[in-house]
């Protein structure tokens, strides 16, 4: 179980940087496809069809880069890789987590829909990426980027009994009661959750605190329905990409 005063420590901002990503040469951002308008850490135009990642299925699996390469359908939602390429993943309202050691040695990109926030997908991603290999969680930085914020994202009690199984005393952190069967729920703040109980360190955490149900230059599915196009989150360890 971990105190609510720990969430004090997360950063949140309207910036796309992370200071820690930034010390150690990553190349990282956020770019709704088809648009320009997003964040790129490159001063490089950043060519989206060369990301590298999964066949996205709502699902609590993580996949190695190569398991991609060698097939792009495989399903999952997450990646990550200890080499150079270029991965990510693409939302339309979820939320997006990238991850890098302070050494260096591996990134990670996860999409957290709340399915895959109640289903263990970010302490399974976390133990195989970095506990599983000696790399202390609390030496992790973690940017999550854009999702749909509360006050567009109104969910019922099948979500919310689910989300409170995980969520436990600190519920009231991530969701509102709005109606009797109703509540507003936030994602990022529930991302940021299950990061903490994962044994991230809340300092290094950073949270571009940016709607993208309200932001017209990002996709939304809960606003655009089937003509919405898909933000994408990337990163590598490739300086000059």
């Amino acid at each position: 179980m971990i105190d609510s005063s720990l969430l004090k420590k997360i950063s949140f901002s309207n910036d796309f940087r992370h200071p820690g990503f930034d010390s150690l040469g990553l190349s990282y951002g956020f770019i709704p496809r088809g648009l320009f308008q997003g964040w790129s850490s490159s001063k490089k135009v950043i060519d989206t069809d060369k990301i590298i990642r999964p066949h996205q299925v709502h699902s609590d699996k993580l996949v190695y880069v190569s398991e991609v390469q060698s097939n792009p359908l495989i399903e999952a939602d997450a990646i990550y890789t200890d080499h150079e390429e270029l991965i990510g993943i693409v939302t339309a309202d979820c939320v997006p987590i990238l991850m890098s050691d302070r050494d260096k040695k591996r990134v990670l990109a996860v999409h957290a829909g709340w399915r895959g926030l109640v289903n263990e997908l970010i302490p399974k991603a976390i133990q195989k990426v970095y506990t599983d290999y000696d790399i202390n969680p609390d030496n992790v930085y973690v940017l999550v980027y854009p999702a749909i914020l509360p006050a567009s994202y109104e969910v019922k009690s099948d979500v919310m009994d689910q989300v409170k199984s995980v969520a436990g005393s600190l519920i009231d952190q991530c969701s509102l009661k709005y109606m009797v069967d109703s509540w507003i729920l936030d994602t990022q703040m529930l991302g940021c959750i299950r990061l903490i109980q994962s044994g991230i360190n809340p300092s290094n955490i950073r949270v571009t605190r940016q709607c993208t149900f309200k932001t017209p230059q990002f996709h939304s599915f809960r606003r655009d329905r089937s003509n919405t196009g898909r933000n994408f989150s990337f990163i590598s360890k490739n300086t000059l990409i």
